[in-house]
Formats: C-alpha cells, sequence, structure tokens
C-alpha cells in the first residue's frame, strides 16, 4: 500500500514537471515585454507556417481569441525572413501573436513550443509607460553595482585609502561601481551610464522613485567629484592586477573620452540639482571648468591613450582607446559636446565659441557624398573613419553632436545639414542588417561592401546594445525635431532588438523577458558574479555592462515622447 501511494505521488510529480513551462525559442520574433500604445509594432519571424497572422488577446473566459490579423511581408537581401506590423493595435491588454495554417484555440494555461500546427510569441503587453517595470529593474540594477556600499552586492568593499600608483600620496576614492559587474570602473564607462541616467531622470518621475533616483545620482558624482584631483583631471582606472584586492589607480588622466564624458555628466547634474542644492550644483561647475581648463593644454592627449601598466587582464587589453587623442574626430566631438554642455550650465560666451569651434572642426571630417556620406574621416590625412572603436566615448558625442549643435543654435543651418546626413547614415546601415543585427561601417577588417579610394569599407556585424540604444535615442529625437518619420520606426525596434526580437529570441535585460543567455568569463568578470536582477547584458552573451543600462532607460524615455 505504501508502494502504491509512493508511486502515485512519484507519477503526479512526473506529471507535473513535464505540464510545467520551460523557456524556449520562438520563431516569432517580438518585443518580449511590449509596446507603448502608440508606438509602431514590427515583429521577425523566419520561414513562417503561412502568409498571414494573427493577434490574440484574452477573453473573458480566460481564453485566447483573435482581435487582429495582418499579412507577412518579406525582408528584401534576407531570404526566409518575413515581418508583420500591427501597429494599429493600441488598446491596452496581454497579447499574443500567432502564424497557423489552421484556427488555434487554447486555455492561457497551456503551453506549447512551435509545432506544424502554429508558431506563436511570447506573450506581452501593450499598455502607455510599457517599459515602466522594467525601467525600475534597470534602476535597481546601478545600486546592486555599487563599490563599497552596504547597497552594493559585493558590500562595503574598497573603502580603504589607495595609493596613487608609482608614489606615496594617499587619496580616498571609495565608492563608485563596478561597471560589469566586476572590478572595473573605467571613469568613460561609468560616466557614460550616468548621463543616460541623468536623461531619463530629467523626463521620467517614476511612482515608486521616493528620493531613489536622487540618490544614485549623488552617488555616483560624489565618486567623481573625488576622482578628479587637484591637476585638473579624473585619475585612469584601469585596474590592475585582477582579483578583489586594493585597486590601482594611476596619477596619469584617463582617455580624454572619458574627462569630456564627466564634465558633461557634471554640467548637466548642475542644472538638475542648481534649485535644490546650489552648493552642489556649484561644486560640479567649479570641478568641470578645471577640467576644460585641462583637456585644453595637457600633453597626455597629443598622443593616443596606453594604460600604464602592461598587466591588464583579458577584456581590458582591447585597443578601445585608440583614437583617444585631440586631433581625432573621436576626441573632437568629445570636445565639442563637453563644451557645449558647460555653455548650457553657466551661459558664459566663451564656452559656446569654443564647443563651436570643435564642432566645426568635427564637420570639416564629414564626408557629404558619395558611399560614405554622413560618416566622419578620423582626423585630416588619416584613411579611417571615426566613430568605429569600442570607446564608450562617442556614445554621447560622436554622431549625435551635430544634432545637439542644431538643438542649442538652430539658425545656423551647417548643425542641421551634418545630423540630417548622419541620420541618413545610420539609416543605411540599420537597413542592411534587416533588423536581424546591429551593422557598422569602417575601413579595415570585415566584410567588404564598397570602395571609393582611398577607403575600402568595410560592414562589421554584430548586436551591441550600447550602439542600439544611441542610435534609437537619437532616431526618436531627430523624428521629433525634423519630422523624419522613416525614422520612428528603426527607433522603436533597437528597443524591440534588446528587449527579445532577435534571432536568439532573447532578452537583455535579466529578469526581463525570456531567453537570458548564461554569461561568459570575461577579464574580470567571475563566475561567482551574481544572477543581478535588471543586469544589462552588453551583447547577449556578454557581461552586464553599466553604459548600455543607462543609455536604454535613455531610449525607453525618448520612445515614450
Amino acid at each position: 500500500m505504501v508502494r502504491q501511494v509512493l508511486l502515485s505521488v512519484c507519477l503526479i510529480a512526473v506529471t507535473v514537471c513535464e505540464a510545467r513551462p520551460v523557456p524556449c525559442r520562438r520563431a516569432v520574433k517580438a518585443n518580449h515585454v511590449g509596446y507603448n500604445p502608440a508606438a509602431p509594432k514590427v515583429f521577425m519571424i523566419r520561414d513562417p507556417l503561412c502568409r498571414r497572422f494573427e493577434i490574440h488577446t484574452i477573453d473573458p473566459d480566460v481564453r485566447w481569441k483573435k482581435v487582429f490579423e495582418g499579412e507577412l511581408h518579406p525582408v528584401e537581401g534576407r531570404p526566409g525572413l518575413f515581418t508583420g506590423d500591427f501597429s494599429e493595435l493600441k488598446k491596452p491588454a496581454d497579447y499574443r501573436i500567432v502564424c497557423a495554417t489552421n484556427e488555434v484555440t487554447m486555455v492561457c494555461s497551456d503551453f506549447r513550443p512551435d509545432g506544424p500546427e502554429g508558431q506563436w510569441s511570447h506573450s506581452f503587453v501593450i499598455k502607455p509607460d510599457a517599459y515602466a517595470t522594467v525601467e525600475r529593474m534597470i534602476a535597481n540594477f546601478f545600486t546592486w553595482q555599487r563599490c563599497g556600499s552596504k547597497k552594493g552586492w559585493a558590500g562595503e568593499c574598497h573603502r580603504d585609502l589607495v595609493t596613487l600608483y608609482g608614489t606615496d600620496r594617499k587619496i580616498d576614492l571609495s565608492g563608485g561601481y563596478h561597471q560589469s559587474g566586476d572590478l572595473r570602473g573605467w571613469a568613460e564607462g561609468i560616466s557614460l551610464s550616468f548621463y543616460g541616467y541623468l536623461r531619463w531622470a530629467e523626463m521620467k518621475k517614476p511612482l515608486w522613485d521616493d528620493g531613489i533616483v536622487e540618490e544614485e545620482l549623488r552617488w555616483a558624482l560624489d565618486y567623481f567629484l573625488k576622482a578628479v584631483g587637484p591637476e585638473g583631471y579624473a585619475y585612469d582606472s584601469h585596474f590592475a592586477p585582477i582579483g578583489w584586492g586594493p585597486r590601482d589607480y594611476y596619477p596619469v588622466p584617463a582617455p580624454m573620452p572619458g574627462q569630456c564624458n564627466i564634465v558633461m555628466l557634471f554640467s548637466r547634474a548642475a542644472r538638475y540639482f542648481r534649485v535644490k542644492d546650489p552648493g552642489y550644483a556649484e561644486r560640479m561647475i567649479a570641478t568641470a571648468r578645471r577640467m576644460i581648463a585641462d583637456l585644453q593644454t595637457n600633453p597626455a592627449y597629443d598622443v593616443p591613450y596606453k594604460p600604464m601598466v602592461d598587466n591588464l587582464p583579458a577584456g581590458s587589453q582591447v585597443a578601445i582607446w585608440w583614437q583617444s587623442r585631440r586631433t581625432t574626430g573621436n576626441s573632437i566631438a568629445a570636445l565639442a559636446m563637453a563644451a557645449l554642455e558647460f555653455y548650457r550650465a553657466t551661459g558664459e560666451k566663451r564656452y559656446a565659441d569654443l564647443a563651436k569651434k570643435y564642432g566645426r572642426s568635427l564637420l570639416s571630417l564629414q564626408f557629404t557624398d558619395g558611399p560614405f556620406a554622413g560618416a566622419f574621416r578620423q582626423e585630416e590625412g588619416v584613411d579611417e573613419l571615426s566613430f568605429v572603436s569600442g570607446s564608450y566615448g562617442h556614445l554621447i558625442s560622436g554622431w549625435r553632436t551635430a544634432f545637439e549643435f542644431d538643438c542649442e543654435f538652430p539658425d545656423e543651418p551647417e548643425w542641421r545639414k551634418s545630423a540630417m546626413l548622419v541620420c541618413d547614415h545610420l539609416l543605411k546601415m540599420w537597413k542592411m542588417g534587416g533588423g536581424e543585427e546591429s551593422v557598422g561601417v569602417r575601413a579595415r577588417s570585415g566584410e567588404e561592401i564598397y570602395t571609393e579610394e582611398p577607403f575600402r569599407a568595410y560592414v562589421v556585424r554584430g548586436n551591441s546594445a550600447s550602439s542600439l540604444m544611441r542610435t534609437s535615442i537619437l532616431f526618436n529625437q531627430a523624428a521629433r525635431r525634423y519630422g523624419r518619420r522613416d525614422l520612428i520606426e528603426p527607433a522603436q525596434r533597437m528597443i524591440d532588438f534588446v528587449l527579445g526580437a532577435n534571432p536568439q529570441d532573447g532578452c537583455y535585460v535579466n529578469g526581463g523577458g525570456y531567453n537570458h543567455f548564461a554569461t561568459n568569463v570575461f577579464g574580470q568578470f567571475f563566475p561567482s558574479t551574481p544572477a543581478i536582477p535588471g543586469g544589462f547584458a552588453h551583447k547577449l552573451a556578454g557581461e552586464y555592462d553599466m553604459p548600455p543600462a543607462g543609455l536604454a532607460l535613455w531610449a525607453f524615455a525618448e520612445a515614450a515622447r
């Protein structure tokens, strides 16, 4: 009798386990989280069972019922890939997409993998502020990443005074963040992250915020106020050796675009805090002023940046700073944007003049026709392109520099002309990817696509979240400013891409959507790093990274406007 009972219990357990939904990858690639009601709503599907699709929602009997039907369209140059558009569906509700040869009815608790009878998406929502929950998770991710805080996942680490490498100077550089869930605390990456976070905070007032957003901004800003020394630059922070011991800081400047990112962050944050804490705002203005002065004269920026030590671990030993000297497009754009943001914060005309000087130097590097139209030469006399490395500097300057100048100086048509060329160039790159990948162009290595002597252009394919979010932000802003309706759908589809509408059917945000990839072991990203809620992947099989998280918050806010 006992054996019969045990057998029955085991059979029940097996049945329950077999019935439980398990992760699976769907043929229908749509945004796992959902869509704002007015947003374009486009999905991808490979090798569909038929050329029609349906949208289902949940009826009062808790069954899926059809509420919309549409036609699939092939994607040019992508055999087997089709898209469907249901943008006219705006009613807030839960939905799924179905592609089936016959009518499919299911109770909502059923779970079926794709099969001969049908293909369907994960369920998603249409509702106002569709990304509010994901935004909250990402905002919490920043808190989890704190270094030296009870609220950070690593606890109160790295609280001791540090000795500047090769000197006898001891200074307090506690605080900041573990940029990629690890030891790294690169000045350019973290400052970029919080510039995006700040742009989001300027536009969004989440219901759950009870001083949390301001507290997080202060944690970042306080660290950078300490990291900028009396010399007028932020100390280099490419930490070595590997491990959780003391961090090494170096008595040399962090890469030039990182210095400019910090100036931009201080300048914009000073405006944010000016009313509620004028003394704090003035500290940031004074520090940014010293940094701008150093950026004009410091000979360290006359040569490419090189880490002070050679034993940086894999993941840090990459040539992403090869354009970090003041004569390159990367650095010229960063200098232009730093001066522009400081002018916005102070109203001092000399900084407007300085910004325009750098801005026009950047425009002199832009191709205005031919296959490279909209792109920028690396520097005068060098047959290479700008904004093609992994440098964090050009993600908040670079491609968007001319657009920001047009917003500030609308009576000067050169900025608008340049910004429109940039949008056309980036739109061409998006279309080349067919929605399945992000595409860039550089002048060496990759898949050759066209030639215009002395350049030979190559396509670079990938799924960098930072690049996608940067372009989505610019497209939504340019669509509003210039009436460019052709930019709205790509801007949304780039958000869709990181939230699940990609060939891997995976969401970049840990805890949001479905099919999160296991992280690899990188230079300072260890298996012991926890699965952080809201952790944002640099790419689907990459480590958590704060820059795409900050840019994603900004992109979500722009999409909701």
